[in-house]
């Protein structure tokens, strides 16, 4: 899935547009902050979610 298009929303949000055809959801900049100071133990929450619901990714390489 990739981004298309990004909006602005006011002075606070972004709306991304996704080649899926999806563009639901804001992304206020303290949430964007947010996943990109966290982005190494969010992915690894993430997995390990992941894997407790009876998942796996497909590329062995993030596992």
């Amino acid at each position: 899935m990739r981004v298309t298009s990004i909006e602005p929303i006011g002075y606070y949000a972004l709306r991304f547009f996704f080649d899926d055809g999806h563009n639901t959801g804001l992304y206020t900049w303290d949430y964007l902050y947010e996943l990109g100071t966290q982005q190494n133990e969010k992915w690894r929450d993430y997995l390990s979610r992941l894997k407790a619901a009876g998942y796996d990714r497909l590329d062995s390489e993030d596992n």
